[in-house]
């Protein structure tokens, strides 16, 4: 009991670090965007592929975050995969989860597989449901299933929810 009551704190002051730098990113990219594609496009380019480079050859995690939910909100798909792949280098579970958001955004399904699995290993038990998705893009009804049930069973609606609706397109009830 005491081990549940620790992981749910865990995960609250997780998703609650999580929603306080997303609404920073997020802030960030309106700001970007106020000023004009011509700030993303061309002035500040050179400024932001500076700091890009700056950002994927530190130690600072946080930063790698920062940056890559930035970029991401701005459509920089790319360059947010080149910090979140640094921040999951690092060893950080939150980056490991945002590159599997990353590339499923691209698509890149096996790759992005691997990245959940990587957030999942390290303590991440919100990228369980993110992992349920992709694997039903590929075609992994077991693993999908598997995945939702761990999910459920870790007290994530989501996963309960996406369970059931997994069962009910099987037919099962």
């Amino acid at each position: 009991m005491l081990r549940l009551e620790a992981r749910q704190s865990q995960r609250r002051t997780t998703a609650e670090a999580g929603s306080h730098r997303e609404r920073r990113a997020r802030e960030r990219c309106r700001l970007l965007r106020e000023t004009g594609e011509s700030a993303i496009h061309g002035v500040v380019v050179d400024d932001l592929t500076d700091r890009i480079r700056r950002v994927v050859t530190s130690d600072d995690v946080d930063a790698c975050i920062d940056l890559g939910i930035t970029l991401a909100d701005a459509g920089q798909l790319p360059d947010a995969q080149r910090c979140f792949q640094r921040a999951c280098d690092l060893g950080s579970s939150e980056g490991a989860h945002h590159l599997g958001n990353c590339l499923a955004s691209q698509e890149c399904w096996s790759d992005a597989s691997v990245a959940y699995e990587m957030a999942i290993e390290r303590g991440a038990p919100d990228a369980l449901v993110a992992y349920g998705h992709v694997l039903h893009e590929l075609g992994d009804l077991a693993g999908e299933i598997h995945a939702f049930q761990h999910a459920d069973a870790g007290g994530d609606s989501e996963g309960t929810l996406m369970l059931a609706f997994t069962q009910r397109e099987q037919g099962d009830r």
